[in-house]
């Protein structure tokens, strides 16, 4: 390869770093390995393959699931799911789902689904996007240096801006989501504190209809604390 080589094709940025850490991994049998020396934390959260297995299977038959979970507020129980769509956090896998116990659409932790199986004589699931606002609703986010830290150009380098300023969007259902991987201070009065926050959700207004803005870094909505 020379200096004056120009590649003719277009590759993904994305495609390019998995194949460099993980391998090219097509069609190939065995562990993975990387193209380069590379170290990139190993991932903790990885779901039972016969549950994601069961999951996708459902989301592309629309079929009904019954699964046994636990979660922190319900603890283990048995459910019934319409399964949508999956979603990565950032730090682990959920399954997007109408849950016909609640009755609403939820995100369920792979993880944390012990045992799942088909429902056979289950009619037809009349659940779909088409019911899921939340899903269905984009929201525009503008991140901008965080006021409180020196060097605003890091902020900057680390997320191309415009202006200043780096607009993003995200479906309403995991715009917290993302904004919690981003380590984007929320807060109204930028008061996050650390060299993690070197970004500051600017128009926070844009929140205030979705219901994952609770777990956004130092969100809180306008109204909280009054009575």
């Amino acid at each position: 390869m020379t200096d004056d080589f120009r590649p003719l094709f277009e590759h993904s940025v994305e495609r390019a770093l998995s194949a460099l850490a993980k391998g090219l991994g097509d069609g190939q049998g065995g562990a993975p390995s990387c193209l380069v020396p590379c170290e990139y934390p190993a991932p903790m959260n990885r779901p039972a393959i016969e549950v994601l297995a069961a999951v996708t299977r459902a989301i592309s038959g629309q079929r009904v699931l019954s699964i046994s979970d636990v979660s922190s507020t319900s603890g283990a129980t048995e459910r019934e799911i319409v399964p949508l769509a999956l979603t990565d956090n950032g730090l682990c896998w959920h399954v997007r789902a109408f849950d016909r116990r609640s009755p609403s659409i939820r995100d369920f932790v792979l993880t944390r689904v012990r045992s799942v199986r088909f429902l056979p004589d289950a009619p037809l699931p009349e659940e779909s996007f088409a019911n899921d606002l939340q899903w269905s609703r984009e929201v525009e986010m503008e991140l901008v240096p965080h006021p409180a830290l020196p060097c605003p150009e890091l902020a900057a380098l680390d997320y191309p801006m415009t202006d200043g300023v780096r607009r993003i969007r995200a479906k309403a259902a995991l715009a917290g989501y993302v904004l919690r991987r981003l380590s984007v201070d929320c807060s109204e009065a930028h008061s996050l504190r650390g060299t993690g926050y070197r970004r500051w959700l600017r128009n926070r207004a844009a929140l205030e209809r979705a219901d994952s803005a609770s777990i956004a870094p130092g969100y809180l909505p306008k109204d909280a604390g009054r009575g």
